[in-house]
């Protein structure tokens, strides 16, 4: 178990960060168990939102502030050939509620993995503005396949000349059959990614195969 104490806000308040994996000895995935516990109105009933995860091997960090917290840690990721990657859930609290906040992933695949399970309100807001419609495809494809049709297979992930830019190769498969090849293009927005560009061939400007590059940093932040 590990908690964190956050620092009192304008009007003295604080809160709690706590966290638990289930003890299980045969596997080394497991339930990450995290909560936000206020003084309530007796020692025995705190206030608590809470909040779960699925993790592997354990590791996981916390930190708190007076309006945020944010617990990183080590989980799955929709590509078969990396199994995990490193997840970085922030939240902010506004209007007494806690509302996730970028930066939803450290490295672009693993914001594409964040990108394709949002809500397509939400996702739609991380997508820049010319490129929707082939989005909005893009984000149905990823939808359908985590109903049972199988995810894609990430060819390269390459880092385009300038930084701060990168190509992400995809190919969609039926069955056994090529079906589709995707090429997206995701910039580096402040804390945070976008989906620049999502196309049916390579865009020029970015040239490379990337395969070293396909699982980003491992160390949690």
């Amino acid at each position: 178990m590990g908690y964190e104490l956050s620092p009192s806000d304008e009007r003295g308040d604080w809160y709690v960060l706590a966290a638990n994996i289930n003890p299980w000895p045969t596997s080394v995935w497991q339930s990450l168990r995290y909560s936000v516990l206020r003084v309530g109105p007796d020692p025995g009933h705190p206030k608590e939102r809470k909040w779960s995860a699925g993790i592997n091997l354990g590791e996981y960090k916390l930190h708190a502030s007076a309006h945020e917290f944010t617990v990183s840690y080590i989980g799955g990721t929709f590509h078969p050939g990396l199994l995990t990657r490193v997840h970085v859930e922030r939240y902010a609290e506004r209007a007494h509620e806690w509302v996730r906040v970028a930066p939803w992933a450290v490295w672009p695949l693993d914001f594409l993995d964040e990108w394709s399970q949002m809500d397509w309100k939400v996702a739609s807001r991380y997508v820049a503005g010319t490129g929707v419609s082939a989005a909005r495809e893009l984000h149905r494809q990823f939808s359908a396949r985590q109903a049972g049709e199988g995810y894609p297979e990430v060819v390269f992930v390459q880092p385009c000349p300038g930084g701060s830019r990168w190509q992400i190769g995809l190919e969609f498969f039926s069955g056994e059959e090529l079906e589709a090849r995707t090429f997206v293009e995701i910039h580096r927005k402040g804390e945070d990614f976008i989906l620049a560009r999502v196309a049916a061939r390579r865009p020029p400007g970015c040239p490379g195969d990337g395969l070293a590059d396909i699982r980003g940093p491992m160390s949690l932040p």
